[in-house]
C-alpha cells in the first residue's frame, strides 16, 4: 500500500444504494416499540463468566463504578446485569456447578415471585422488607446506568403445594399455572414450564409488573430457546409490552435454530446464536458460521448475540461458607490477537456487547478494546454487514459492512486455521497387518503453529486407537519440551477426547506391546493443534507414531485399525490479499485505507490490498476518508417523508417531521438531506 491523498466519497455512497439491506421477514408500516429500546446492539458488564452463580453486590457496584470512572458509558458500555440465581441464599457449590441439593434457599414474596437474596444483596432490605432490586436500580440510574437481570423460564418450583398467591387471581391452584411439576430444563431445576393460558400469562404479567417496579432495564431470559419455547416468548413479550416500561429483552441459551427467526425477531431484541462461550480460539472460531447465517437478519431493535465477551479476569467464585470456597479464576486464555479477531467479529456482525470479565482487574490492552470510537460506530451503524469470502484453503475469511453517515466501507480480514498443502512428515499407513508404528520428526523453526492429523485411512473410525509417544519439541541446545505439558490450542475428533499419558480409552499407552509413561491418546480421524511461542527456539518436533496395542485383542474384525499421521507446520509469513472490485470499486482506483485498531493510517491500495495478518488475528479496515458532511448521495430526500412513513430517532422517539440525520424507518437507517 501508499501514502495518498483524501478521495471523494460518491462511489461509496452509491454502493449503499446498490446494496440496500432489507432485513427478512415481512416489510412493515410501523417498528414494534420494543425494537425502539434497542435501536444500536444493547452493550454492558454481565456477571456470569467472572462469577458464574456466586456473584453479590459488592462486585455489581464495583464493575458499575468502573464503568463509570473510566468513562466508558460514553461508549455505550451501559447495561450492568446481575446474572443467573440472584434469587438463592446459597446458589453456587463452586465455578458453574450449581447448588441443587434442596439448600439453595430460595427467597419469593407472597405471590411466588423471586426476590433477590438479602445475604448477597443487602440493599434490597428496607425496614425489614425486602424491596427488590429497585434501590440497586436507583444506584446504577444515577450513575448514568441500567439495570439488567437474570431470570429462568417458567414459574419457581417452590409453588408446588404451598401457600403463595397467583397475583391476580388469588383463588386460583398453581396447577393452572404450570404444565407439570417436574422441571422440563435438563441443566436447572429451578422453575416448571407455564401454560399457555390466561393463568400462565397473568403469571408473566405479575413478574413482569415486579420487575417494571423495580426500575428494571434488560431481561436475559434463560431457558427459552433451545428448545424454543414460541408461547412462553410470545406471553412475555406481551407481559413486558403492558408494563408500559422499556425492558430489552434476550433469549438465551443457544444455539437457536434458524426456523425461529421471525418468532425471534417479532419478539425479542436479541437472540443466542451459540451455546455458551468460553475463552478458547475452537469456541470463538466456530462463531463464524453462526454470525454468517444470521446476518440477513440484523436489523435495528433485532439482534442475533455471539454471547459474552469471556475477556480479562474470569471463572472466580465469591466464597459461601460450607457451599463453596472462594476461586481466584484466571486470565483469559485467547491470545491479543484472538481477542481482537472476537471484537472485530462481534463488532462488525452487530452483536450485543456483554463484558464477562471482573473489570477492576482491567489491563491496558483490554480496556483498549472496549474504548475504540471509530470500532464503535461500525458496531452501532453499520449497514449491509455481512461475510464477503471465506477462503478455508487459506484461513482467508472477509467481512464488510457500509458506514451510512459517510459512505466509507469497513473491511475485516481474518486470519483462520488452515491445513498446508504439503504436509512436513507423514508415516504412510499404520495397520496391524503392516506397519505398526513409526518414528516420526519434522522441522519447526520459525513455525506459529504445529497441526498432527491422524486420518483413519478412509475406512472410518472403528478401533482406530492413535497414540503420539513421548511427542516432544527440541530447540537448538538439544533441550527438550513435552506437549504433554503444553494446552492443545484445539483438539477435534470423530470420536472421543484428547487424553494425556493415557490412551484415548483412558487406558496405558501401549505401541507394539511396550508400555509407555508419557504420550498422548488420540482416535482418528482427528486434528491436534499446538500454538507455538511467540519468539520460540524450537527446531524439532519428535515423537513415536502408532495405533494403541489394546486393538490388537479389541478389535474383532480383519477391517479397521487403519491409520495415517501427518504434520504440518505453519508460519505467519504469507501475505493477505483482497481484491477491492469484489466490493464495488474500480481496478485502478485508489482507496485510502486507515487501520482502525491501530488507530493510523495504512496509506491507499488500488486494485488489491495486500497486508499481513497474523494467524487467529485480524486486520479492520476503513476504506475512505469521508466525513459526514462529505456526502453527496443520500438514501432519502426531505420531500419522501410523508406521514405516512414513520420516523425515529437513535433514541427511540418517534419524529413527525424528520430534518437531515440519520433515523430509523422501517426498520432499517435512513439518511436525510
Amino acid at each position: 500500500m501508499k501514502q495518498a491523498s483524501i478521495k471523494h466519497g460518491i462511489a461509496m455512497a452509491a454502493l449503499a444504494m446498490a446494496f440496500a439491506f432489507c432485513p427478512a421477514g415481512a416489510q412493515e408500516e410501523e417498528m414494534a416499540e420494543f425494537r425502539t429500546w434497542a435501536l444500536t446492539p444493547p452493550m454492558g458488564w454481565n456477571s456470569w463468566d467472572c462469577y458464574y452463580s456466586s456473584v453479590t453486590e459488592k462486585e455489581v457496584l464495583q464493575n458499575a463504578q468502573y464503568l463509570v470512572d473510566h468513562d466508558l458509558v460514553k461508549y455505550g458500555w451501559e447495561y450492568v446485569v446481575v446474572d443467573i440465581r440472584w434469587y438463592c441464599n446459597h446458589p453456587s457449590l463452586g465455578g458453574g456447578n450449581y447448588n441443587q441439593q434442596g439448600t439453595q434457599d430460595y427467597v419469593l414474596d407472597e405471590y411466588g415471585r423471586y426476590l433477590p437474596s438479602p445475604t448477597r444483596f443487602p440493599s434490597c432490605m428496607e425496614d425489614g422488607v425486602n424491596v427488590g432490586f429497585r434501590p440497586l436500580a436507583d444506584k446504577l440510574h444515577a450513575m448514568g446506568l441500567k439495570l439488567g437481570i437474570h431470570l429462568m423460564r417458567g414459574v419457581p418450583k417452590a409453588v408446588v403445594g404451598s401457600n403463595y398467591k397467583l397475583k391476580g387471581a388469588e383463588d386460583a391452584k398453581w396447577t393452572q399455572v404450570y404444565s407439570s411439576s417436574t422441571p422440563a430444563c435438563t441443566w436447572l431445576k429451578d422453575n416448571l414450564t407455564v401454560r399457555n393460558s390466561d393463568y400462565g400469562q397473568l403469571y408473566y404479567n405479575s413478574i413482569m409488573d415486579l420487575y417494571a417496579e423495580w426500575g428494571v432495564d434488560f431481561l436475559k431470559i434463560d431457558d427459552l430457546s433451545r428448545p424454543f419455547y414460541t408461547n412462553e416468548i410470545r406471553m412475555i413479550r406481551k407481559a413486558i409490552d403492558r408494563t408500559g416500561r422499556p425492558m430489552v429483552l434476550s433469549l438465551s441459551p443457544g444455539k437457536t435454530q434458524y426456523n425461529y427467526a421471525n418468532a425471534c425477531l417479532e419478539n425479542a431484541n436479541m437472540w443466542r446464536m451459540m451455546d455458551d462461550l468460553w475463552d478458547s480460539w475452537s469456541a470463538v472460531d466456530a462463531v463464524f458460521a453462526e454470525a454468517d447465517a444470521w446476518s440477513k437478519y440484523a436489523r435495528p431493535g433485532n439482534y442475533a448475540d455471539c454471547d459474552m465477551l469471556p475477556l480479562g479476569q474470569i471463572a472466580m467464585t465469591i466464597a459461601d461458607k460450607g457451599y463453596t470456597a472462594a476461586d481466584q479464576g484466571r486470565w483469559t486464555r485467547l491470545s491479543k490477537d484472538e481477542q481482537l479477531t472476537m471484537m472485530t467479529l462481534w463488532g462488525i456482525c452487530h452483536s450485543p456487547l456483554f463484558f464477562g470479565g471482573e473489570m477492576t482487574k482491567n489491563n491496558d490492552f483490554t480496556d483498549s478494546l472496549l474504548t475504540n470510537e471509530e470500532y464503535h460506530q461500525m458496531h452501532k451503524y453499520g449497514e449491509q454487514a455481512h461475510q464477503v469470502l471465506n477462503d478455508k484453503a487459506t484461513g482467508h475469511t472477509v467481512w464488510t459492512s457500509l458506514d451510512p453517515a459517510t459512505g466509507n466501507r469497513y473491511l475485516a480480514l481474518f486470519q483462520r486455521d488452515y491445513t498446508p498443502t504439503e504436509a512436513a512428515a507423514r508415516s504412510g499407513l499404520i495397520s496391524r497387518t503392516g506397519t505398526r508404528s513409526k518414528q516420526m520428526e519434522c522441522d519447526v523453526t520459525g513455525a506459529q503453529q504445529l497441526m498432527i492429523v491422524v486420518s483413519d485411512w478412509g475406512d472410518g473410525f472403528a478401533y482406530d486407537r492413535a497414540n503420539l509417544i513421548n511427542p516432544v519439541l527440541i530447540d537448538e541446545a538439544g533441550n527438550e519440551t513435552s506437549l504433554t505439558t503444553m494446552d492443545a490450542a484445539s483438539y477435534s475428533s470423530d470420536w472421543g477426547t484428547l487424553h494425556v499419558n493415557r490412551n484415548v480409552e483412558n487406558g496405558p499407552l501401549r505401541v507394539d506391546g511396550q508400555t509407555y509413561s508419557t504420550g498422548l491418546g488420540l482416535n482418528a480421524q482427528c486434528t491436534l493443534i499446538y500454538d507455538l511461542p511467540e519468539g520460540h527456539s524450537y527446531k524439532t518436533f519428535r515423537a513415536l507414531c502408532g495405533y494403541d496395542s489394546s486393538c490388537d485383542s479389541d478389535n474383532p474384525s480383519s477391517s479397521g485399525t487403519t491409520m495415517e499421521f501427518l504434520f504440518y507446520v505453519t508460519t505467519d509469513d504469507q501475505p493477505y490479499d483482497f481484491d477491492l472490485t469484489l466490493l464495488g470499486y474500480g481496478a485502478n482506483e485508489e482507496v485510502p485505507v486507515f487501520d482502525v485498531w491501530a488507530k493510523a493510517s495504512a496509506g491507499s491500495a488500488t486494485g488489491m490490498l495486500t497486508t499481513s495478518v497474523p494467524r487467529h488475528g485480524v486486520k479492520l479496515f476503513r476504506l475512505g476518508n469521508q466525513t459526514e458532511n462529505g456526502i453527496h448521495n443520500t438514501v432519502c430526500n426531505r420531500q419522501d417523508t410523508a406521514p405516512a412513513s414513520v420516523f425515529y430517532d437513535l433514541q427511540g422517539r418517534r419524529v413527525l417531521h424528520p430534518s437531515s440525520g440519520l433515523y430509523i424507518r422501517q426498520g432499517r437507517k435512513t439518511i436525510i438531506h
